[in-house]
C-alpha cells in the first residue's frame, strides 16, 4: 500500500474547537485498522489549538510511529516519576537529630582481668549519649541491617579516669541492635568505634596506634532497657569489663 496524506479538518457545524476536531480525527480512523480509535489517542495528535495538520492516512504507516513513539513516552514518563520519588524520599528522610533520645550514663563496677597495683576499679565516668529513632537511615549506606527496624544509630562523648587513674575522653558514633522488646523492657546488642585520648608518659602504649596521643577504639557492648533506667556491659579488649547505669531523662 502506498504512502497517502492529506489535511484534515474539524467536522461538524454543530461542533467547533478542540472536541469537535478530536471527535473527527477519531471518526475518520475507525474501522481503517488503525489503533487510533478513541480520544486519549487523538490527543497526542492534535495541538491544544485543536487543529492538526497533514496526518498519514496509511495504518500501517500510522500504526508504527505509535509502536515507535509509545514505549519513549512511557520511558520518559517513568523517569521523571523514579526523579520525582527519589527527591521526595530525599526530603522525607529522617534527620539524625531531628527525633531521639538522650541517656545518661556512668560507671557502676569495673573488673580487670590482671591483677595490678597500678589499676583503678573507679572509673568516674560521665557519659552523654544520643541514640536517633528507628526511622532514621544513614544517607552513605543502604545495607539490610542499617535499614533493620530495630536498629538505632548513635553517637556520644565520655569522660572517665582510664585503669591507670589518667583522666580520658572518648568520643564514638554507632549503632544498637534491639534483640528483644516488650512493653516497658527491651534487650540489645550495641557497637560503638571512635577516638580514645588521655593515656600519656610511661602508660601510653597500654592501648594500640596511640603514637600521637589519639587512638581508634572499637567497643562492643550488650544492654537492657527497663523503662527510664539502663544496664550495660562493655568489655575492653582482654583488658577487663565495665558495667554501667544510665538514665533516660524523657
Amino acid at each position: 500500500m502506498g504512502r497517502q496524506g492529506r489535511e484534515l479538518k474539524p467536522a461538524g457545524a454543530a461542533k467547533s474547537g478542540y472536541i469537535a476536531a478530536r471527535e473527527d480525527l477519531v471518526s475518520r480512523f475507525q474501522g481503517t485498522g488503525s489503533r487510533l480509535t478513541n480520544a486519549a489517542q487523538a490527543d497526542c495528535w492534535m495541538n491544544p489549538a485543536g487543529t492538526y495538520a497533514v496526518i498519514p492516512v496509511s495504518p500501517i504507516l500510522e500504526n508504527r510511529i505509535l509502536s515507535l513513539t509509545r514505549p519513549t513516552t512511557f520511558a520518559l514518563f517513568g523517569l521523571a516519576l523514579g526523579l520525582g520519588s527519589t527527591a521526595t524520599l530525599a526530603v522525607e528522610r529522617p534527620h539524625f537529630w531531628s527525633d531521639g533520645e538522650v541517656l545518661l550514663k556512668t560507671s557502676l563496677y569495673t573488673r580487670h582481668y590482671r591483677d595490678d597495683s597500678r589499676h583503678i576499679n573507679h572509673q568516674r565516668m560521665a557519659n552523654l549519649e544520643w541514640i536517633a529513632d528507628t526511622g532514621y537511615v544513614p544517607p552513605w549506606t543502604d545495607r539490610g541491617f542499617a535499614r533493620a527496624d530495630r536498629t538505632r544509630w548513635l553517637a556520644g562523648a565520655a569522660a572517665f579516669r582510664n585503669s591507670f587513674g589518667q583522666q580520658s575522653t572518648y568520643l564514638y558514633g554507632g549503632f544498637r541492635y534491639e534483640l528483644a522488646q516488650r512493653e516497658h523492657a527491651s534487650a540489645y546488642v550495641k557497637l560503638t568505634g571512635g577516638v580514645l585520648h588521655g593515656y600519656r608518659g610511661e602508660f601510653r602504649d597500654k592501648i594500640p596506634l596511640n603514637h600521637l596521643g589519639v587512638a581508634p577504639a572499637v567497643l562492643p557492648a550488650i544492654g537492657i532497657d527497663y523503662r527510664r533506667v539502663n544496664l550495660e556491659l562493655i568489655p575492653f579488649g582482654t583488658a577487663g569489663f565495665m558495667l554501667n547505669i544510665g538514665w533516660y531523662p524523657r
